[in-house]
């Protein structure tokens, strides 16, 4: 932070007669004016710890100030009868418009007054014009390997073989790479909040990425180990989640960064069906629901065709009657996670072949590919198919 800036907030404070912080969107502290506070205790954690402890962004969320301010446009009045003043909470952004953090003014010398807000924002002003003007909010790897992954999440896999790992993200990638979703829906998942928590965090495991996407804190572990089950960062998250009531699905395990997107989705469905069923547990495995696990216990049923998916049963047919090789096709797709690029690789086929077929089978046989029920249905059945062949 600029001494700019700090002269901007001394003279806020002169102007509007109480006390300022300056935070960021994870809520630590960047700057503070003078100190006539003496029993706030908001403004006394911030100042002695130089962050918000979690306990008390609890209760920012539960008294409604963190949505208060989110869905204000300007600035944002907040109010409880266990604080001992109000506050009037006012943002300021990078040139992008993206929101750098905030300003909080307490009302422990006088009340606030007519005209106040309209001088919270004015100062919010000149403090997103001084930030853009020192370059103060520069481009960190952090953003930057956010941005990297952001766009391999939404583009497909062939779109990003051009563009280098980022050097910050890369350090940290080794041999078998897991995804996980982190849930903080009994939160407000304002970007301000996804920002706190993937702070946080990144603090309990430094070896681990975070990075927010969507409306979710999104997990990047890369490790030796084959299985999850024994590292400790994952336990030490565990712990945290236990304390806290949050929730997070855990892809398996993949080799190439490429297919991020396709275990991202895996780690979205473990979240997903963890949360919908009763259980204890804080972190859901992807593997846990496992075709292989499913199939194991399936396979000494009599009736196998029985448990079958009508449309694999059909699809077989389909392929003894036009020599066709359908069901290999749907097998390959299904278990590489719908990546088009390894299928085609496995299958030794051209993108638009693949595509063509797979437009075809789903026309035929009215499969929904966003369907991930139907897909873990007809993946299970052919794989039931196939043992009972062998």
């Amino acid at each position: 932070m600029t001494d700019k800036m700090q002269c901007v907030l001394d003279d806020a404070f002169k102007l509007l007669g109480n006390p300022i912080v300056m935070i960021d969107t994870s809520y630590n502290l960047l700057l503070h004016t003078e100190n006539p506070v003496k029993d706030d205790p908001l403004w006394n954690e911030l100042l002695a710890l130089g962050e918000f402890s979690h306990e008390t962004v609890d209760f920012f969320n539960s008294a409604q100030f963190i949505k208060a301010v989110a869905d204000s446009d300007v600035v944002a009045l907040l109010r409880s009868d266990k604080l001992p003043y109000d506050r009037a909470c006012g943002k300021f952004f990078d040139w992008n418009g993206i929101q750098l953090g905030s300003i909080c003014v307490v009302a422990c010398v006088k009340p606030f007054e007519s005209g106040d807000f309209e001088k919270i924002t004015t100062v919010c002003e000149h403090l997103s014009a001084e930030n853009c003007k020192n370059g103060t909010a520069r481009i960190t790897e952090q953003f930057f390997s956010e941005l990297w992954l952001g766009k391999l999440l939404e583009t497909k896999a062939e779109g990003i073989d051009d563009v280098p790992i980022p050097e910050h993200l890369h350090q940290k990638l080794v041999r078998n790479l897991f995804v996980g979703v982190i849930d903080i829906s009994q939160y407000e998942k304002t970007f301000s909040h996804l920002a706190y928590f993937r702070d946080v965090f990144s603090k309990l495991v430094p070896e681990f990425f975070f990075f927010v996407y969507l409306n979710n804190v999104v997990m990047l572990i890369s490790t030796d180990l084959e299985d999850l089950g024994g590292q400790e960062g994952i336990h030490t998250l565990r712990s945290f989640f236990e304390k806290y009531n949050l929730f997070a699905g855990v892809s398996g395990s993949f080799k190439d960064l490429r297919q991020l997107r396709s275990y991202y989705r895996l780690a979205i469905d473990a979240l997903n069906r963890g949360m919908n069923q009763p259980s204890n547990e804080h972190v859901f495995w992807q593997e846990a629901f496992g075709i292989e696990h499913i199939v194991k216990h399936l396979a000494n049923a009599e009736d196998l065709e029985g448990l079958c998916n009508p449309a694999v049963l059909q699809l077989c047919e389909f392929d003894k009657q036009n020599g066709s090789n359908y069901l290999e096709l749907l097998h390959t797709y299904l278990r590489t996670a719908k990546n088009a690029t390894l299928s085609c690789k496995q299958l030794q086929t051209k993108p638009d072949e693949l595509r063509e077929s797979l437009q075809r089978l789903g026309s035929l046989f009215e499969i929904d590919w966003d369907n991930g029920e139907q897909l873990t249905s007809l993946l299970i059945s052919i794989e039931l198919f196939k043992r009972k062949q062998t």
